[in-house]
């Protein structure tokens, strides 16, 4: 009996897992975010796998009963996610969404569009037009997020609140020391130039000082024109470019293309993280492996 009553006591007094927010999260790189926050007591659901890309998804019916259930929902950018405005609007109506490229704060660079890119580099209100929504890819930008998942979830769940910020304030603190690390790792390659089939990933070789030599195609995934191909071929020749970068969401033909009767090289970038592992410890992996790329690549 004495047992029983002790179960008993235990039910009523520990945190019951129900009564945690229950979150929704648009891809693998922000589900780790919410992931280090939530810690111990819950686990937020993700609606793209890392092998897919997010310009264009299809939900499954379970997803979508995640959306109707859900008190939170973590949105990168509607330029990243354009199909989600639908089913948010008509699934998600009772839940908080925070679309996080638009945090104040949260820095901000415009698509490029020729073989340098623009310049800008701003943190205020932006158009969805010429936004580029790879924010998660600067790690400032991550620990910025960091701080204002945990402030959600604190105002949804009081009981937790310190827990929250707590979980927060350490994961920002590991950011930045792994911003540091790469830091030092990557400073051998300042100078040399890069291409990529898909232009996603300058808010990585801005933070790290990469030279950026152009892209097959635009950061908002649109098939390239014949003439912007012929295109990146000049940009291969005249910046001698060591390396041109596939991803694993996107068929490299064009790549080759590209690189056909020259000695660049070829290997793989990884937004998403498609051969990680969902979880807290994605996003630093996925930096880590970003910079252990370029590093093979262009530090031979």
């Amino acid at each position: 009996m004495k047992k029983l009553y002790a179960l008993l006591f235990a039910t009523l007094t520990t945190p019951a897992i129900a009564d945690v927010p229950r979150v929704v999260v648009d891809i693998a790189p922000i589900h780790a975010l919410a992931s280090q926050v939530m810690g111990d007591l819950g686990a937020p659901e993700l609606l793209i796998e890392q092998s897919a890309t997010p310009h264009s998804y299809a939900l499954r019916p379970s997803q979508a009963r995640a959306l109707e259930q859900a008190d939170l929902v973590l949105m990168t950018s509607e330029a990243l996610t354009p199909w989600l405005h639908t089913p948010l609007e008509s699934l998600a109506q009772e839940a908080s969404v925070i679309e996080l490229m638009l945090v104040e704060k949260t820095r901000h660079h415009d698509l490029r569009e020729g073989e340098e890119g623009d310049d800008h580099d701003h943190d205020h209100a932006h158009g969805e037009d010429d936004l580029d929504p790879h924010g998660w890819l600067d790690p400032e930008n991550a620990a910025l997020w960091l701080g204002v998942i945990a402030a959600e979830l604190a105002k949804l769940d009081a009981e937790n609140a310190e827990v929250y910020m707590a979980n927060a304030e350490r994961a920002v603190q590991e950011i930045e020391q792994l911003g540091q690390r790469l830091e030092a790792q990557l400073a051998p390659l300042k100078g040399k130039h890069y291409m990529v089939l898909h232009d996603g990933f300058q808010y990585f070789d801005r933070r790290f000082d990469i030279e950026f030599a152009g892209a097959i195609a635009l950061g908002d995934a649109s098939a390239p024109s014949p003439a912007r191909i012929a295109g990146a071929r000049e940009h291969l020749s005249e910046h001698n470019v060591a390396c041109v970068f596939t991803e694993p969401q996107q068929n490299d033909r064009l790549v080759q293309v590209v690189i056909e009767g020259s000695d660049a090289k070829t290997a793989q970038l990884d937004a998403l993280g498609a051969k990680l592992s969902p979880g807290p410890d994605l996003y630093s992996q996925l930096l880590q492996e970003l910079a252990d790329s370029f590093e093979r690549c262009l530090g031979a």
